[in-house]
């Protein structure tokens, strides 16, 4: 068994005692973000954290009725987005540093994930509960550029449809998708074009890390505390148990994938490894 020393980024421990609940996202340039939500009487209060290299950077949300299940940057702006809406209701909201609420749109319901990109596209995917999205990209005013069901009518069904978007990962150049029920490897590029690399030996994996050769899955449907290295080029696949500078294994609960970079995230900790620091080779 090989194995992949993780760098440890984050213990969120003590700023999680006032709090009920978190989740971790990153940004396009690969920085951490958490959001912690408090529910008090009807009401419920979020703080946003964004890890930059020079210490975090915090925002208060005002108190608002309902959940936001993620936060990202957007212009010098914040976007939070509940998960679930209906028919009616907007689930996306943009706030300046100060609070105030530049616009709220609709983004669909069941979003299984959101990424902006420093040109401020949203891109958003979804499970299997989604009222028609499989995988779309917004602009900022909240107007819809792309629709994945569009997408593959226009280039004469020869991409599957999605049925639940496991992985999404964005970045400045495109935008890979792994899904179900086939769990090929779609990626988008900017000019319209495509590339699907079908019969991935991965199935079940929630997240991955991607360059141009080689993708790294975090675990399948085991749950097993190991990653998957496999090559685009020549398909070899090798696996890695994950531990920390100490040799202790990390059972990680679950992963993001951001451009090269997986981040694990084990109770109130944070670690990530680089695809770029290893190879299948």
């Amino acid at each position: 068994m090989h194995t992949i020393t993780a760098n440890h980024i984050l213990d969120v421990k003590e700023k999680l005692k006032d709090y009920d609940d978190f989740t971790f996202s990153i940004d396009f340039n690969g920085n951490p973000i958490l959001l912690i939500e408090k529910k008090i009487d009807n009401y419920y209060r979020h703080e946003v954290l964004h890890y930059l290299r020079g210490g975090p950077i915090y925002f208060q949300v005002p108190e608002v009725s309902d959940w936001y299940s993620f936060a990202q940057p957007i212009d010098d702006n914040w976007l939070l987005v509940n998960a679930r809406n209906d028919f009616y209701t907007n689930n996306a909201t943009i706030y300046d540093r100060s609070g105030n609420v530049i616009r709220s749109f609709a983004l669909g319901d069941a979003v299984q994930d959101i990424q902006t990109t420093s040109n401020s596209k949203i891109w958003v995917s979804y499970f299997d509960q989604s009222d028609g999205g499989e995988l779309n990209c917004f602009d900022r005013n909240g107007s819809l550029n792309f629709d994945f069901v569009d997408f593959v009518i226009d280039n004469n069904r020869e991409l599957p449809f999605i049925t639940d978007c496991y992985a999404m990962n964005v970045t400045s150049h495109y935008t890979s998708v792994y899904y179900y029920y086939e769990f090929p490897l779609v990626r988008l590029k900017e000019n319209g074009e495509y590339e699907i690399y079908h019969d991935i030996p991965i199935k079940g994996s929630h997240a991955f890390a991607i360059n141009d050769s080689e993708v790294l899955f975090a675990n399948d449907y085991d749950r097993k505390p190991e990653v998957y290295l496999f090559s685009l080029l020549d398909r070899k696949l090798k696996k890695y148990t994950i531990q920390d500078k100490m040799g202790n294994i990390i059972n990680y609960e679950y992963a993001i994938g951001r451009g090269n970079k997986l981040f694990l995230v084990k109770n109130t900790n944070m670690y990530v490894v680089d695809i770029t620091e290893f190879s299948c080779k």
